[in-house]
């Protein structure tokens, strides 16, 4: 019965156990999953500042300061250009001499044939085939060099002059700098915003990251208790566990420790007997039944001139003597017979005598 109610036991604790680990395991699982969800939400949602570009991001933004400088150098280089160009032609008349001409191979070609012309004229007439070919290779190569310059409209400015030529070609080449520069100025603002959030965000990160690795550390330890308990509970559940020890062996007591069998019999005999006395004393005290000839004159108020006694019959003796007989026997016999079966079935009497007399010592 030991090794049988010991098996169970470690069996049913061996089983919750296992139970309490496979729960344990699953809500761990989906924490892991509610963090490494919020971590790559919160990675997207600052994808741009992330602390392992910020390197490349330092460097781009060194390159992207280098292009700002070198762009607005140009700018300022260019403006310088076209103040100087227009100083020497208001100057001058003529831009010739200057050595600040773009060098663009299209206007080359119609300042060339500009001089073909004026000394064609000096030599023809204006009539001249030759003449009018000039002049139309002159127009053909205006569109060209209009449709390279978008600020100069060849249609509304015939002929078209060497330093409106030039000046065109300055503003576009102005125009393109500045928006290069406009651009350049919104990305570098850009990625110095992204670099001054890095360490906002990667303080962010290192607490979500390490709630991570806190919770993976808590359900890999989980798994491994998890699969001991696994293991013990099939030892269990193949009777692998079943072993009981005798540290001190028992010895069996030569007499009872307990109750006072004769103290016991005494008292019980001198209580039963005390018990019965009353009983008759009572039931002798509350008799109100006419057994006399002074309950006669007591109760009714006259006196008898003489009084018989019942006289039973011979059956009825035999009845009464039955009835007593019986009465006696059951109580001779009744009483042993229930207390030797309750000894037997329910429990021993010195084991029910001892939970009684506590019982009646806790209401005391």
């Amino acid at each position: 019965i030991v090794l049988q109610e010991n098996a169970q036991s470690r069996a049913g604790r061996a089983s919750g156990t296992l139970e309490f680990f496979e729960a344990e395991e699953f809500r761990l699982a989906l924490v892991l999953e509610e963090q490494s969800a919020a971590i790559v939400k919160y990675q997207n949602a600052n994808f741009g500042a992330l602390p392992n570009t910020l390197a490349f991001r330092l460097n781009r933004q060194t390159v992207l300061q280098q292009r700002l400088n070198a762009v607005q150098r140009d700018i300022s280089s260019l403006k310088e250009q076209r103040r100087r160009l227009v100083e020497i032609f208001n100057a001058t008349g003529s831009i010739a001499n200057s050595n600040n001409l773009p060098v663009n191979p299209e206007i080359q070609r119609l300042t060339q044939l500009k001089d073909d012309l004026r000394r064609a004229l000096a030599v023809y007439s204006p009539e001249n085939p030759k003449v009018k070919l000039i002049k139309a290779q002159i127009a053909q190569q205006e569109i060209v060099v209009g449709g390279q310059l978008p600020g100069i409209e060849p249609q509304q400015h015939a002929p078209l002059t060497v330093l409106d030529i030039n000046l065109a070609d300055i503003d576009a080449r102005l125009d393109l700098l500045e928006n290069e520069n406009l651009q350049t100025v919104e990305q570098l603002d850009a990625l110095i915003n992204s670099i001054d959030k890095t360490s906002e965000i990667e303080i962010v990160l290192s607490a979500l990251n390490r709630e991570y690795t806190n919770t993976q550390r808590q359900y890999d330890a989980t798994v491994d208790r998890q699969s001991s308990a696994a293991a013990a509970e099939r030892i269990e559940l193949l009777s692998k566990g079943r072993r009981i020890s005798v540290l001190i062996p028992a010895t069996a007591p030569q007499e009872p420790e307990s109750p006072n069998r004769p103290r016991i019999a005494v008292g019980g005999t001198i209580l039963g007997a005390a018990l019965g006395l009353a009983l008759i004393f009572a039931l002798e005290f509350l008799n109100s039944s006419i057994r006399r000839p002074s309950d006669i004159i007591r109760q009714l108020g006259i006196t008898p001139l003489a009084t018989v006694p019942y006289m039973p019959t011979p059956m009825e003796m035999v009845l009464r003597r039955t009835m007593f007989m019986l009465i006696f026997v059951s109580f001779i016999v009744g009483i042993p017979a229930t207390l030797f079966a309750v000894h037997t079935y329910y429990m021993p009497l010195d084991l029910l005598y001892d939970k009684v007399a506590e019982k009646i010592t806790d209401v005391i």
